[in-house]
């Protein structure tokens, strides 16, 4: 199996279409993975990238690694792909946002410990 540093970016495109894709990305999470991979084939180093991004040299060092390995894949944000069920049905969030709403019981801030116990209490869960 071939090694290949993170930080050497195989040319799975063009200079123009990674700043295209970049441009034209619509989540967030996956504008940030294109401008990772466009800076560094613009000649950018890890640290440059680093100060454009605001992302440490192992996430920068992943992306490209990942980007290497399996293109545009890589980029994608796979979390828009999840069709599991959310934990509350409809009535049950809008309990839940009700409660939150009014001020806790305690009078101070709501913490996610207390929201927690607020949510399994609607769940009927102790």
């Amino acid at each position: 199996m071939l090694s290949i540093r993170a930080a050497v970016l195989i040319p799975h495109h063009t200079f123009e279409e990674l700043e295209v894709a970049y441009r034209q990305a619509k989540r967030p999470i996956e504008h940030s993975r294109w401008q990772i991979i466009w800076l560094k084939s613009k000649g950018k180093s890890i640290p440059e990238v680093i100060d454009a991004t605001g992302f440490s040299r192992t996430t920068i060092s992943t992306f490209i690694a990942a980007y290497n390995a399996n293109g545009e894949q890589a980029l994608l944000d796979k979390r828009q792909f999840n069709k599991s069920d959310p934990a509350l049905n409809p009535d049950q969030q809008e309990a839940l946002f009700q409660t939150l709403e009014r001020e806790p019981e305690t009078g101070d801030l709501w913490t996610s410990k207390k929201s927690r116990y607020i949510s399994r209490s609607i769940l009927g869960l102790k």
